[in-house]
């Protein structure tokens, strides 16, 4: 199974090959999570406030 950790690189560089906006690439990630991590993301979005390293950094405390 991928490692978070990977998984956020693989992810980062795609947007960035893409030049994918800033403003949603958590929204795309989201799209990606299955129920437990949903409701992660639905209880801390308000503090990552849709900041692509801070849903880095929560999702890797996570």
């Amino acid at each position: 199974m991928i490692q978070i950790d990977q998984w956020l690189s693989i992810l980062n560089k795609t947007f960035e090959d893409l030049e994918f906006p800033p403003l949603y690439r958590v929204f795309q990630a989201t799209t990606y999570f299955n129920d437990e991590l949903q409701i992660w993301y639905e209880t801390t979005k308000h503090e990552i406030n849709n900041d692509w390293s801070s849903f880095c950094d929560r999702l890797k405390q996570y």
